[in-house]
């Protein structure tokens, strides 16, 4: 579980209290658009994730296109005894 207040306007705030500074929001289109999004296109990368790990939902958890763009990439899903983030 986590709280609703813990959003983006928290960690905008959290960064302003720790560095100093206002900073905007990060442009994530730019970034889905740069890198792909959910339909990257890549060789050669492993997406791991663990199956106690909170951030896994946040990561690629399955491959969108493997038949296509995805081709030659592999995604994982670890369910081993006290796996997690660290």
């Amino acid at each position: 579980m986590r709280s609703q207040k813990i959003n983006g306007d928290y960690w905008l705030a959290y960064c302003k209290a720790i560095f100093g500074k206002d900073l905007a929001p990060p442009n994530t289109q730019y970034y889905i658009d740069k890198y792909g999004g959910d339909k990257l296109k890549a060789t050669n990368l492993i997406l791991v994730n663990n199956i106690e790990d909170p951030w896994q939902y946040a990561g690629m958890r399955h491959l969108t296109d493997p038949t296509g763009t995805q081709k030659d990439m592999v995604a994982m899903l670890i369910d081993c005894q006290d796996c997690g983030h660290c």
